[in-house]
């Protein structure tokens, strides 16, 4: 394609074929035909250097959000003629780099390194190359565009968490206790209350019921427990930005770290954008599939901007990603069976 420079030697060649034939110099025509012939000439070999090349890519397949890695490019020339300045571009795991092959024979074989730093959290299928020249003199410019396989997940940064939920406070954490009308509880007596329609008939205090002539019923201390779920609601996408520091990162970071604490301690828990998604993911026995789904997981878009913007319905809007706990009940009927749903 031409560049400014072109177009400023097609310039020049006009105007100085107007003063040749204004004054009938010959030798200005000559002048002209090189001004003319340098650009094409130019546009035609760098159109040539950038056909028949190709370009695989051979990376990791995980990282760490903020991580750097090595990522090999294996460039081909399946052509007789050699190729000379190509700058080989990479784009993956939402960082950039380049490099410069100054020769590649014909059928040749040349192979890059290329570090890429402070990746983004993402899944990516692959890797975006292009191969540019604007050999020989830089009067034009051309591109070649790649899209390498190369699968890479960027799991979002998580930070240890050695404390546990509520410590140090009564009737906090994974146990609770919760008044329940029963006889054959083991935990510490209540008290007696009037009987309730929903009571059990084996909770009914029979002496005290026959004092008062009313139905009264045992209370006792029972522990429950609790299964956290950890709810992580989208952002609106202009109000908190898309770098490493806004506060959607962070919260999906926060709630990586939240994930990992109950891996570590061998406990369910479960995830998901609202409660009711969360039931439908299921209980997660480890945190790989919370983990896929956090590194996939997107701010919604701004919300003027989501008709015709390619935004997922349902996604126009946000609220600021709240960690909440749920008891069983809240997932009654929907643990056990359902599969993880990526919705990255």
């Amino acid at each position: 394609m031409p560049t400014r420079k072109t177009v400023f030697w097609f310039t020049s060649a006009i105007v100085l074929y107007l003063i040749a034939w204004n004054i009938g110099s010959g030798w200005l025509y000559i002048l002209v035909a090189m001004l003319i012939g340098f650009p094409l000439t130019s546009m035609l070999l760098t159109r040539l250097n950038t056909r028949r090349i190709n370009v695989s890519q051979m990376s990791t397949e995980t990282a760490t959000q903020g991580d750097s890695v090595s990522s090999r490019l294996a460039v081909n020339n399946s052509s007789f003629f050699p190729r000379f300045f190509l700058r080989i571009n990479c784009s993956f795991g939402g960082a950039d780099n380049s490099a410069l092959i100054p020769f590649l024979g014909g059928k040749g074989h040349y192979d890059l390194s290329l570090e890429l730093r402070d990746l983004r959290r993402g899944v990516y299928a692959g890797g975006r190359v292009s191969a540019e020249s604007s050999a020989p003199i830089g009067l034009a410019f051309s591109r070649r565009r790649f899209e390498t396989q190369s699968p890479l997940v960027v799991y979002p940064r998580w930070h240890g968490i050695t404390s546990d939920w509520g410590e140090g406070r009564k009737d906090a954490g994974y146990m609770v206790s919760s008044s329940v009308p029963t006889r054959h509880a083991t935990s510490d007596f209540l008290g007696v209350r009037e009987y309730r329609p929903e009571d059990s008939p084996r909770s009914i205090h029979w002496r005290t019921s026959a004092r008062s002539n009313k139905l009264a019923v045992i209370e006792y201390a029972r522990q429950s427990a609790i299964t956290p779920v950890f709810i992580v609601d989208a952002f609106i996408e202009g109000a908190t930005g898309t770098d490493r520091d806004s506060s959607f990162e962070t919260a999906v970071s926060l709630a990586a770290s939240l994930v990992q604490r109950e891996a570590r301690k061998n406990r369910r828990f479960a995830i998901g954008e609202t409660l009711v998604d969360a039931a439908e993911r299921g209980l997660e026995p480890e945190p790989r599939p919370a983990m896929l789904g956090l590194a996939g997981g997107a701010a919604a878009a701004p919300a003027g901007a989501c008709p015709g913007s390619g935004a997922r319905p349902g996604r126009c809007g946000g609220r600021a990603p709240v960690p909440r706990r749920a008891r069983h009940g809240d997932l009654s009927g929907h643990v056990g069976s359902a599969a993880y749903d990526h919705r990255g």
